[in-house]
């Protein structure tokens, strides 16, 4: 009886695992090889970046902003050197908008974005409503 018990844990273990993707966003941050050992080694390294790369910001409206935040521009990152880049945004770019591509910082009040001329800015939460809006999605 017991490794019947064993058999059907270890198979409801595999088929957990196995749902576990990582979000092809990340791929803009992390190389392929180390996003599939995170899978095996790491899994919640995993569902945390998947989380980041798509709950931690919201865009708004210009005219949503409160009165007197302060209001940074966006730059893109540049895959070869790294480094910060200009970078002219248009509507279309927030269909598929991936957070990784671009230098933001997160900070305990949150940070503003300017995303060039499109009267949208981006809203990076604070870590501490990231780290709280994570744990009440992982439970």
């Amino acid at each position: 009886m017991k490794p019947f018990f064993l058999l059907i844990f270890v198979f409801i273990s595999i088929l957990a695992f196995s749902q576990l993707e990582y979000d092809s966003k990340l791929l803009v941050k992390f190389d392929k090889v180390y996003l599939n050992q995170q899978l095996i080694d790491n899994p919640n390294f995993i569902k945390r970046q998947n989380f980041l790369v798509n709950n931690s910001y919201q865009i708004i409206s210009v005219i949503d902003l409160k009165e007197g935040g302060h209001v940074e521009k966006l730059y893109k990152i540049d895959n070869f050197t790294k480094q910060k880049v200009e970078y002219i945004f248009t509507n279309d770019d927030f269909n598929n908008f991936n957070l990784f591509e671009y230098y933001y910082q997160t900070t305990k009040s949150g940070t503003y974005y300017k995303l060039g001329d499109t009267g949208k800015i981006l809203q990076v939460f604070s870590t501490p409503v990231i780290t709280q809006m994570y744990n009440e999605l992982s439970r």
